[in-house]
């Protein structure tokens, strides 16, 4: 996390009105995020939080203007917090950009009066999100019910 690098990517968010005319280009890279949500979302009920300012989509930009990334957030109120909760995350190359995506997501965090930023995320990101601060506060199972 504290290596030098070069900045490679632009991240920005994505206004809502800008959804429609990005869509096609990024939802790939949310669908194995999504799958693995096992029927929490799909894609056709992130799009429709994603146009109706539920959601926010970011997007990180190549210096040739290509997408590599892409990373939905939402505003989680609590009782006696409110957090930024990451929702899902695609891509290639996530260390090339995940660090400034990460730097933006605390100040729009911040911005917006957060608490704290929080992710549910596969096993494979906690080796990742440890380097940032990130605390494990607890591990999710499920079952369904048949």
């Amino acid at each position: 996390r504290n290596t030098p690098r070069e900045v490679t990517h632009i991240i920005t968010l994505v206004p809502c009105n800008y959804i429609g005319t990005l869509w096609n280009d990024v939802k790939n890279y949310l669908e194995l995020a999504i799958d693995r949500s096992h029927g929490r979302w799909d894609l056709e009920t992130l799009h429709s939080s994603l146009l109706d300012d539920k959601q926010h989509l970011w997007v990180a930009f190549d210096k040739e203007k290509k997408i590599d990334g892409v990373a939905t957030t939402i505003f989680s109120v609590y009782p006696c917090r409110k957090m930024l909760t990451i929702d899902f995350v695609g891509g290639n190359n996530i260390t090339a950009w995940g660090w400034d995506m990460l730097d933006r997501f605390y100040s729009w965090a911040k911005d917006n009066n957060c608490d704290g930023v929080e992710v549910m995320a596969r096993p494979g990101f906690w080796k990742w999100l440890k380097e940032d601060g990130f605390e494990r506060s607890h591990i999710a199972y499920e079952r369904k019910v048949v």
